[in-house]
């Protein structure tokens, strides 16, 4: 059976692991722009979310699946205009009973033996964050942004100094003798 809660606090994501027994255990969360403004600075402000948490408690350590599917509203970075962005994460994290926190890799964590309560509200903020492009396009400026991508050229400094001493250095004309000079210096340090 699942109890939805809707989060009003972030006190609502803490788990309390004194008084979990060795099993799986279901949570089911329903966020919205009130839990994006807790993060300072966050560049969500609206968006709802169904989040399914199954917390698996095992003799040392914790294994918590994350399903969280919703919409986010953002701003076209082009355009400015507002649009929603339908967001999926399934994503599984591993907490490993130690004698100290540490973040082992992006998917697995140390935690104290002792810790009695354990905060899934920051992991939950991050899932979702993390799955923001850095360029945010209005889906129907996707392909025209997509065309401009392919037409732009990529500079690159390999073989462009030989080209651009071709352009620079007519062929046929007559070079002054002292200029002659300092150029076969500069080929004689370039070999």
């Amino acid at each position: 059976m699942y109890n939805v809660k809707t989060v009003n606090t972030l006190e609502d994501f803490i788990v309390n692991l004194f008084s979990l027994e060795e099993k799986t255990y279901n949570y089911v969360y329903k966020i919205d722009g009130k839990f994006f403004e807790a993060f300072e600075g966050s560049p969500i402000s609206k968006g709802t979310f169904d989040i399914n948490v199954h917390l698996e408690k095992r003799i040392s350590m914790l294994m918590i699946d994350f399903e969280i599917k919703g919409i986010v509203s953002l701003e076209c970075h082009k355009s400015l205009a507002p649009f929603e962005e339908p967001l999926v994460v399934n994503q599984q994290l591993a907490f490993k009973l130690g004698d100290h926190f540490e973040e082992l890799s992006d998917e697995l964590y140390m935690i104290p033996e002792n810790m009695t309560e354990l905060d899934l509200s920051t992991y939950v903020y991050e899932l979702i964050a993390v799955q923001l492009p850095i360029r945010i396009i209005h889906p129907d400026l996707r392909e025209e942004d997509e065309q401009d991508e392919e037409e732009k050229m990529v500079y690159s400094t390999h073989g462009a100094v030989e080209s651009e001493k071709e352009e620079i250095e007519p062929e046929n004309e007559d070079i002054d003798p002292r200029w002659q000079a300092l150029k076969s210096l500069n080929q004689n340090n370039l070999n």
